[in-house]
């Protein structure tokens, strides 16, 4: 006789990305009962997604690169930068086109430099992005000196005011399509791979035919682009291209990415996780001003929830050198 063999239900996991919806879903009971309610309408619980999808842009371009344990400091000067571009060259031109035109080059030209000398000269990213940071908030303070470009067709405004079925942001579909194409290329293509490999050992990576050098200049120059792109939806929706639009966003993309589960050291990253948590730092920003306060205690939190995450990936590689 044959032995029927009942079948085993799966064992529920904790997995990081369980603990941020979990977190996620925690903000919003929490700010559901502070805010009475308000922030759980779904045009509010939607429309919150406005105020993150250019930091969001560019922590996906960051994942990319942190993985590799690099890091990338420029990314907001590299925004501001590309949106005074753009609002310059609609100003002398009055062509949109052509004004966006020279915006995605911007970015692209100023993610490309740090993927040259980064890749290039062997110097360290921190000390390569700290240099360019400055460089690149300069030259948009020289090219703009106290102007502040804010008039566009109404048209570009598009992205930044427009919703499907007068609840869900267009920018916020627009950001949901480059999370899938990060994941995509991330979880199943080569590169992904030679990311996580390139974090974990350099060195070993180049003896097993990565080619370290270009893979570093593709991610900094597409980071350079996520930028320029961050910037265009930023002015569709704040139409105010100055050279410190970008000064305070740093910190929210490294946060994001790191809170979204990325070593900080390289050689983990996760493109799922840098999503949510944008979303999470989403539902933070919005509840906070709905119960009144300010964005000091914003960044405050900020600055707690990267230290926890540092403290915790340390804690959990020094738990996983041991058990080895």
């Amino acid at each position: 006789m044959q032995r029927l063999e009942l079948s085993k239900k799966p064992k529920f996991t904790i997995t990081y990305i369980k603990i941020l919806i979990v977190l996620w879903i925690g903000l919003i009971a929490l700010f559901a009962v502070l805010s009475d309610g308000v922030i759980i309408k779904p045009s509010v619980l939607f429309g919150l997604t406005e105020n993150v999808v250019e930091v969001g842009l560019m922590a996906l371009a960051l994942t990319y690169i942190i993985t590799t344990g690099g890091i990338d400091l420029s990314v907001g000067s590299t925004m501001a930068l590309s949106a005074i571009m753009l609002g310059m060259t609609y100003e002398n031109t009055n062509n949109i086109g052509l004004a966006i035109v020279v915006c995605l080059l911007t970015g692209l030209a100023c993610g490309a430099l740090n993927g040259i000398i980064i890749a290039k000269t062997g110097v360290s990213p921190l000390v390569t992005t700290l240099a360019t940071m400055s460089l690149y908030y300069g030259i948009a303070r020289i090219i703009s000196g106290t102007k502040i470009f804010s008039t566009y067709p109404d048209g570009f405004k598009f992205l930044g005011y427009k919703r499907l079925f007068s609840i869900v942001p267009y920018q916020f579909i627009f950001f949901v399509f480059v999370f899938i194409m990060f994941a995509a290329f991330f979880y199943r293509a080569n590169i992904g791979r030679y990311l996580r490999a390139i974090g974990h050992n350099e060195k070993a990576a180049k003896f097993m035919g990565v080619s370290v050098g270009k893979n570093k200049f593709f991610i900094y120059t597409l980071t350079g682009l996520l930028c320029s792109l961050a910037s265009i939806i930023y002015l569709s929706r704040l139409p105010a291209a100055k050279p410190d639009i970008g000064l305070n966003l740093n910190l929210e993309a490294i946060t994001a990415v790191v809170l979204g589960g990325t070593n900080i050291m390289g050689g983990t990253g996760s493109v799922t996780g840098t999503f949510i948590a944008v979303l999470v730092l989403g539902v933070l920003r919005k509840g906070l001003q709905l119960v009144g306060l300010g964005g000091s205690i914003y960044n405050f939190i900020l600055g707690i929830l990267l230290i926890i995450s540092l403290i915790s990936f340390s804690y959990l590689d020094h738990v996983k050198k041991k058990k080895r």
